[in-house]
């Protein structure tokens, strides 16, 4: 349900939303909320959405709203789980600002997050995604594991370059244009729908990037991204590309390229598991563009069946000795 249905808010409309989704985040849940609270830009409201969570989460929600009367925050419990993109969609609906920051129910914000986003947005009138580095840490020890951007190449400018790379951005670094409802989450893709959201986003102006640590992404066993298998997470990828060709977003070549290489790590995931499939993989990836040496040794890998079986024997034996020396 959402709170606050048909009462005139006392709020005029703010700069941006921050939208923020939750499941069973008891646990993370008011750190979330205060690193929002304590931004140095104070013109924004903040949306949550609840996907039916069966810890104290509403409860903490709902008091942190009646402790800060002087913040717009807006409610929404949904009465049966929806899954992450239909409830991302929830979130959507109800955000009325200019910008939308999008954070999940366990991630951090740095103070100056929103103003520094903002201020990017205001002066490049064709900024459509703004994003900046993350630190990446495990939750149970405060350890840093890594900074975003070191481990993934941080990239701008229009929509072919998020098409080609993927994505580049941490989730909760992003900031994009409202363009609801013309803009949301699909449902086809029921996880990882933030990069189709992203490249539809991009469609309409450029990517930049700022080059400093605004946010922390918590690292912890009920992580939903972070806990899909992995061949599930490059079919929902693939699927991206191809809702994204039926859209008529970017052109044959560059999401060819993109495709061919999402195909290749499929096509290997394959391979070191000793599934045949990897054949006809490989074949569609060379098909679709010729990629480079990693592509062609696959490719060759599946036209002779002596060098399958040596490849695969090899990693097998690999396998057992590092599962000894544990």
């Amino acid at each position: 349900m959402c709170l606050g249905s048909g009462i005139v808010s006392i709020f005029r409309p703010k700069k941006v939303s921050v939208m923020v989704i939750t499941y069973n985040s008891e646990k993370f849940i008011q750190e979330t909320l205060e690193s929002i609270k304590n931004q140095t830009y104070s013109d924004y409201e903040i949306v949550i959405s609840d996907d039916c969570s069966t810890d104290s989460t509403p409860k903490i929600l709902q008091q942190f709203k009646e402790e800060n009367n002087n913040i717009e925050i807006k409610l929404n419990f949904n009465q049966k789980n929806l899954g992450i993109t239909s409830n991302s969609n929830k979130a959507l609906s109800m955000c009325k600002g200019e910008y939308i920051s999008i954070m999940g129910g366990d991630d951090l914000m740095r103070p100056g997050k929103l103003e520094k986003q903002v201020s990017v947005f205001q002066s490049l009138k064709d900024a459509s995604i703004v994003y900046h580095n993350l630190r990446v840490f495990e939750s149970a020890t405060d350890q840093q594991l890594y900074l975003y951007n070191d481990k993934f190449k941080p990239r701008t400018g229009d929509v072919d370059n998020l098409i080609l790379y993927g994505t580049f951005m941490g989730a909760c670094s992003v900031m994009v244009k409202n363009n609801y409802p013309t803009i949301m989450f699909d449902e086809e893709i029921p996880i990882a729908s933030d990069w189709l959201f992203e490249i539809e986003s991009a469609r309409y102006g450029n990517i930049y990037y700022i080059d400093e640590v605004l946010g922390d992404y918590r690292r912890h066993s009920s992580n939903v991204t972070s806990n899909i298998h992995f061949e599930t997470s490059l079919r929902e990828r693939i699927l991206t590309l191809e809702l994204a060709s039926k859209k008529g977003i970017s052109n044959d070549k560059v999401l060819n390229k993109s495709m061919a290489r999402l195909l290749m790590k499929l096509s290997y995931n394959y391979l070191v598991v000793s599934d045949i499939r990897f054949k006809d993989v490989i074949k569609e990836s060379r098909k679709l563009y010729k990629l480079g040496k990693l592509q062609l040794l696959i490719y060759i890998l599946c036209k002779s069946n002596l060098l399958f079986s040596f490849f695969t024997v090899a990693y097998k034996i690999r396998r057992r000795i590092k599962e000894r020396i544990k």
